[in-house]
């Protein structure tokens, strides 16, 4: 059937590309288009000085504005950031924005300097229309097909002929061709070598964006219904697949290299998973989860190989891995355990979080909260760890508007992480705060995963429960072990040796009650942990030891 389509859509798509390539101007005979440097007017994120002005050498400044939540003020749009836009980072500022944020751009000296307009501007539109001097010359228009270029009816009717032919043989071997194992159609011929990944930088940085090799974007719509987003549509052509580091519920993880240099992770979605792929793109692309304890987005694409549609998340790669993996083989100090937490909490207490400003943020819940989903980003010392995969995160301003949310599918994630109220299916629906309590039992469960590898002392990696159910648990055996007979991972005695670790117990113990109103909350865990961290480099710094039972003293944790 697939095969048949094939055959009948393929040669009237290449005749009517004939037919528009055959007016079409020679390269010869355009001209090239002259972009200016022009000043506009930046917001302190976007500024490299105190001056409040920068210099555009695109030709193009640009503004992001937010509809006035004023009621008085309706229709009336307010300016929250501007600056200077580079042509490749255009793509990310010149286009429609999510809901009533609108991200525009502008093409001559301080065309950004305005503080509110009454109208949604638009990409051809300036505001105001004749604000500012010395505006450069328009680009030239495309050109207009020239009728007396164009061929005579019968040589149409001859190509077509012509096309079907051998569009009918080579979609054949295309289907044949994208049918093969993935790895012999993605993988590199040549070795791939460690490079660094250019440095995106997310709106609220003071750094500088740092450009790449110009590429050509362009925006649009992805299948589904709801409002546009950007897409990159050329995004996954710079990118070299080199080898697969992960599968999952969802399609597959990939290392891939950038064309421009530098890895990145590449995570592909199957055809029956375009919703997965739609909901967790849009939750990366918007400015609420920009932090450094979240996985940083890079684009999202789309790919037609004939046969199926293949949906794409570029999200920056981390060599360490999952902590997941790290802990298989890593022996932890105190101080590094402690910081890896704490970068989890900080993570997960930003999401949390819910913002009411000009520009505000919902409170999310990740859903599915557990090693496999954090990501490494350093060790050591200076220990950090982001949170990743959010294909099942959930937003307050979504959920409270749920006209019924006894429909809400709140029994998802990872069955061997689910809290209690969940696999009994008590949770409390009428408050989003219960679905935040659950995250905060996942995140028990993964500081008790990490502490365990604290040495001395420090046993085999063992995930939790795991010597109470199977591999692959269901709902009901999960619910017998963590309701029916209350059980919780095992504190290892090494930890009563310790006066930060015998507070950490604490913590873990009060995230993982059973009663999901007594669990801490994720702003007084962090608060706890930062509070712990200092006093365990206070007394470092101090010179002050203890003795332990080993009689190995502090020096033996650290």
């Amino acid at each position: 059937m697939a095969r048949h389509t094939l055959c009948t859509l393929l040669p009237l798509l290449c005749y009517t590309a004939l037919a528009n390539s055959i007016n079409r101007p020679n390269r010869s005979e355009r001209s090239e288009d002259k972009v200016y440097p022009i000043t506009c007017k930046c917001t302190a994120e976007y500024c490299t000085d105190d001056t409040g002005e920068c210099v555009a050498e695109s030709g193009i400044c640009f503004l992001v504005a937010e509809e006035s939540r004023d009621p008085d003020r309706r229709g009336v749009y307010e300016v929250v950031s501007r600056g200077c836009s580079h042509v490749n980072e255009s793509i990310f500022f010149c286009s429609e924005g999510d809901n009533n944020i609108g991200h525009q751009c502008c093409y001559y000296h301080y065309c950004n300097d305005i503080s509110w307009f009454t109208k949604e501007p638009t990409a051809s539109e300036s505001y105001p229309p004749t604000k500012g001097p010395n505006r450069p010359p328009p680009r030239e228009p495309a050109f207009e097909p020239n009728p007396q270029n164009s061929l005579s009816y019968p040589l149409y009717i001859v190509g077509i002929f012509v096309f079907i032919i051998a569009m009918t043989l080579g979609g054949m071997l295309v289907l044949r061709f994208c049918r093969v194992n993935r790895e012999k159609v993605l993988v590199s011929n040549s070795l791939v070598t460690p490079l660094t990944l250019p440095q995106y930088i997310t709106p609220g940085s003071t750094q500088n964006w740092q450009s790449v090799p110009s590429q050509d974007f362009t925006t649009s719509c992805s299948g589904g219904s709801g409002n546009p987003r950007l897409i990159e549509k050329t995004l996954i052509r710079e990118i070299t697949f080199c080898e697969r580091i992960g599968k999952g519920r969802y399609g597959e993880v990939w290392r891939g290299r950038w064309r421009a240099g530098g890895q990145v992770a590449v995570k592909v979605f199957s055809n029956r998973e375009e919703s997965s792929w739609w909901h967790e793109a849009e939750m990366y692309q918007s400015y609420w989860l920009r932090h450094e304890n979240i996985l940083s987005f890079i684009g999202a694409d789309q790919r037609d190989c004939v046969a199926n549609m293949e949906y794409y998340l570029v999200l920056n790669y981390h060599p360490r891995g999952s902590l997941y993996d790290f802990l298989h083989d890593a022996q932890l100090t105190v101080q590094e355990a402690l910081r890896i937490i704490l970068s989890l909490s900080a993570g997960l207490d930003y999401l949390h979080t819910e913002i009411r400003s000009s520009v505000a943020k919902p409170s999310i819940a990740h859903r599915d909260l557990k090693s496999k989903n954090i990501l490494i980003k350093s060790a050591g010392q200076g220990s950090q760890c982001c949170i990743a995969d959010f294909g099942l995160a959930a937003r307050s301003d979504f959920f409270d508007n749920l006209p019924d949310k006894k429909q809400f599918h709140f029994q998802v994630g990872t069955r061997r992480y689910m809290a209690p109220e969940i696999l009994d299916s008590s949770i409390n629906l009428s408050s989003f705060q219960s679905l935040r309590q659950a995250d905060i039992y996942m995140f028990g469960l993964v500081a008790w995963e990490i502490g365990q590898r604290v040495s001395p002392g420090s046993e085999p990696y063992q995930y939790p429960f795991q010597h109470d159910v199977p591999c692959d648990p269901t709902v009901e055996e999960m619910s017998a072990v963590v309701v029916e007979q209350g059980k919780r991972p095992p504190i290892p005695e090494s930890w009563s040796e310790h006066p930060t670790l015998v507070e950490l117990s604490r913590i873990t113990s009060e995230c993982w009650d059973k009663d999901p109103t007594t669990r801490l909350p994720s702003l007084r865990i962090r608060k706890d942990l930062m509070r712990l961290l200092d006093s365990l480099l206070r007394i470092r710094d101090s010179g002050c030891y203890f003795t332990d039972t080993s009689d190995q003293g502090f020096q033996s944790w650290e």
